[in-house]
């Protein structure tokens, strides 16, 4: 099978291979920025530290949609939105675990820190995971929509890939970052 347009005929293997390249050169995108914005969670002032994991994101989220060709700056305020959204969520659920679970403590006052950045790290990674799907399957950013956070975030859930006990040892913490 082929995709044709009006002048020339793409093989599927070579629009396989274009998106292999594109989906790899996110994955390292993704990886990247998960680690830029564990580093940046790690800043013990609340609002620097969102400020900080949200440009990361937006970061992240441009040089995804320019390996899969998919124009960024027309929808760059969804963007930031978004951003802003997930790195707050991110810290609200950070403090939810460290709370609930005391995730850390046997780092003492690290034990916030350590938290807000595994769980920003996480969430960063889990944002570009959803853009990454999105654009592969000819997604934009106008096309993006909340519910594809939410569904993707139940279905870790439901897998077991997202659970409090994720965040319950200083390596686990950090998987998202290998």
């Amino acid at each position: 099978m082929s995709t044709a347009t009006a002048e020339t005929q793409v093989p599927e293997s070579e629009v396989n291979t274009v998106f292999t390249e594109a989906k790899r050169e996110a994955d390292s995108v993704i990886k990247l920025h998960a680690r830029l914005a564990t580093a940046a969670a790690l800043v013990p002032v609340t609002g620097v530290d969102v400020a900080l994991v949200t440009a990361v994101q937006v970061r992240m989220v441009k040089q995804i949609a320019e390996a899969y060709d998919v124009p960024f700056d027309e929808d760059a305020v969804k963007v930031g939105v978004s951003s802003i959204i997930g790195a707050t969520i991110a810290r609200l659920v950070a403090y939810g675990a460290r709370e609930a679970f005391n995730a850390f403590s046997q780092f003492g006052s690290l034990a916030d820190n350590l938290t807000n950045a595994a769980i920003s790290g996480f969430f960063t990674a889990a944002t570009g995971e959803i853009y990454s799907m999105h654009f592969e399957g000819g997604g934009t950013l106008a096309t993006l929509d909340v519910s594809d956070f939410i569904d993707y975030v139940s279905e870790q859930i439901r897998s077991g890939e997202l659970h409090p006990r994720l965040f319950s040892s200083i390596n686990s913490g950090f998987s998202h970052l290998y």
